[in-house]
């Protein structure tokens, strides 16, 4: 069985995030980069099936700059067989479809049978990719499981809905996004990292994959970045619990008007 899971380089959870002067992206200096955290519920799904069966042989890829082999890297030292990099320094940035395209052909001359990813990218929050890869390639997905089994080529998954829990069976192959509580991701070893160094990474450009910068017209753009607007002050209400209560009650009906 082969498995390839995708992971995104993203912004550290807990960088201090600045708009640039551009207004259209963030400012990158001095931000950590980190693997986006619904992608480590997707890679340790991936080593536990390869724990399970000893047939298994697991990839895990990223579409990126340079900087991104870090992630790979992280990943090896997690017990990921083999990695690749889609190198796109020379090409800008993507949106969700032309990433998607990316790693649709990618895969096109290659045997799969389950692919992984994040149910969401932390950097975007979109959730599109996934689905888009799965169109692309015309293959079953299942997306935002919580618990999954497989078994005799099929996969019998449980994904959450509005609420409640719903069960889903699919044949092989199929995508599935990972969503958190699927199982609880591993931290790297010490042995892991030291063989992790050894460990090539290949690259490949878009051109190596049979795409070109003209085939990748993005069709979405990001016109302008505003940081949130600031929370007033909250509101301290003081005295008897009789009176205090009126005052809330002429509060919600004169300010907020709520009532």
């Amino acid at each position: 069985m082969n498995i390839y899971v995708f992971v995104k380089h993203v912004p550290d959870t807990e960088a201090r995030i600045r708009i640039d002067k551009s207004g259209k992206d963030i400012n990158r200096e001095d931000i950590i980069f980190m693997d986006s955290p619904y992608d480590e519920y997707a890679v340790e799904q991936a080593l536990l099936l390869s724990e399970e069966n000893e047939d298994v042989n697991t990839t895990v890829v990223t579409v990126g700059k340079e900087s991104a082999e870090a992630l790979l890297r992280d990943n090896l030292a997690k017990g990921i067989n083999e990695s690749a990099l889609i190198h796109t320094d020379e090409y800008g940035e993507y949106d969700a479809l032309s990433t998607a395209k990316i790693i649709a052909a990618f895969l096109k001359d290659k045997d799969y049978d389950i692919l992984f990813f994040g149910n969401k990218a932390y950097g975007s929050d979109n959730a599109l990719v996934p689905s888009m890869v799965a169109g692309l390639l015309g293959i079953a997905q299942i997306n935002q499981i919580v618990k999954m089994d497989v078994n005799n080529g099929k996969i019998v998954a449980e994904r959450q809905v509005e609420g409640m829990s719903e069960k889903v069976e699919a044949t092989i192959p199929c995508l599935i996004s990972a969503q958190k509580g699927l199982n609880e991701p591993r931290m790297k070893s010490l042995k892991g990292i030291m063989a992790a160094k050894k460990k090539e990474i290949p690259r490949m450009t878009l051109d190596d994959i049979g795409l070109n910068k003209n085939e990748l017209k993005v069709g979405t753009s990001i016109e302008k970045l505003e940081k949130p607007p600031e929370k007033a002050e909250g509101r301290i209400v003081e005295g008897e619990p009789v009176d205090t209560a009126k005052t809330l009650v002429e509060y919600l009906k004169t300010e907020i008007k709520v009532l």
